[in-house]
């Protein structure tokens, strides 16, 4: 069952339905649905689905789960896992990011803890909206939630961009660089020019040799994160500064 982002807010602020969520949370929804149908104050259907979500993102999302924030199945499978978002946090430094393509804002919450202003960014109503919920239930003030699109953003008093461009625009999966959105090969020559540090997230099924040949003196390093044995995403890093990569 798909969820518009005010009815799952609506039935995560449901004292009864949180409850319901703690107390079965390790349980089947199958049997679940057997025994509790029509016995309850709430409607099940979305409690349940709520519940399915929870019971997948315990390990990639514990902090959604442990604090019973919103999230859907479209935000979690483009969602960084924590741990994933924690280490990127890791390794900038600095006072300012902004976070271009920000969807459910996991990435911007693991850099609220290593910056004092985050801006936060994203397109689409919905995610937007399920991110400022979870934004006030998390009781974060330096993360700055604006709904809007990458390309019209200015990046002049920030100290990183980071941009993790839509690998799945219109529903289908992009195999190109080029044809993810927001489109980079726009906006990367402008931040070039002014001189700004830009982190872009790929995924590791997209071509880089691309990016090195187009930006030869502006890409500076090139990171592959792996979890569990598996890589999961592609950092490239763009900047003045030291030599370019090989």
């Amino acid at each position: 069952m798909s969820l518009q982002s005010n009815e799952l807010i609506g039935v995560l602020e449901n004292d009864e339905v949180k409850d319901f969520i703690t107390k079965h949370l390790d349980d089947n929804p199958k049997v679940l649905t057997l025994k509790y149908a029509g016995k309850l104050n709430f409607d099940l259907v979305p409690v349940l689905s709520l519940l399915k979500f929870y019971q997948k993102a315990k390990h990639k999302l514990p902090r959604f789960v442990q604090s019973r924030l919103a999230l859907t199945d479209r935000s979690y499978q483009q969602a960084s896992s924590e741990q994933i978002a924690s280490h990127k946090a890791s390794i900038l430094s600095g006072q300012s990011v902004i976070d271009l393509c920000a969807g459910l804002g996991v990435d911007s919450l693991a850099f609220a803890s290593r910056f004092n202003r985050v801006v936060s960014i994203d397109s689409d109503p919905d995610l937007d909206e399920l991110s400022r919920y979870n934004l006030k239930c998390l009781e974060i003030e330096n993360i700055e939630r604006r709904l809007g699109k990458a390309e019209d953003q200015d990046v002049d008093s920030f100290d990183w961009i980071y941009l993790d461009p839509d690998r799945r625009a219109d529903g289908i999966r992009k195999v190109r660089i080029q044809d993810l959105q927001p489109n980079i090969y726009e906006l990367l020559p402008k931040y070039e020019q002014k001189g700004k540090k830009v982190v872009l997230k790929l995924s590791p099924l997209l071509e880089l040799n691309t990016l090195l040949d187009d930006w030869p003196n502006y890409i500076r390093e090139v990171h592959f994160i792996s979890q569990h044995n598996e890589m999961k995403e592609v950092l490239a890093f763009f900047g003045p500064g030291k030599e370019p990569c090989k």
